[in-house]
């Protein structure tokens, strides 16, 4: 693909995981905003770790990445996030998230 540049349709991106799903035009803002309010209320310290991953694991060697990656679990799992997660999954009842 990224050498012909080949075009795909929307099921196939889907299919190969280069998209997330697929929506209909009349439904793309309402599915938009479900998952803007899914993501404000997970664990944001969590994805703030993995965008910082992943932006390191640019330039990092492969041994610096799983440096990075095991404190960034270490420091995950020192959060009141996690332990409401932890709870919430043996609750089985939904996390409740508060960002600390």
């Amino acid at each position: 693909m990224m050498m012909l540049g080949e075009k795909i349709d929307a099921e196939t991106a889907v299919a190969w995981g280069l998209a997330y799903r697929l929506y209909e035009d009349d439904a793309l803002y309402a599915a938009a905003h479900e998952m803007a309010l899914r993501l404000a209320n997970g664990p944001t310290l969590a994805y703030g770790r993995i965008k910082k991953m992943l932006e390191a694991s640019r330039d990092n060697s492969f041994g610096a990445q799983m440096e990075l990656e095991a404190e960034c679990q270490v420091a995950s799992f020192a959060t009141a996030d996690c332990r409401e997660g932890i709870a919430a999954f043996v609750e089985k009842r939904p996390a409740r998230f508060s960002g600390r």
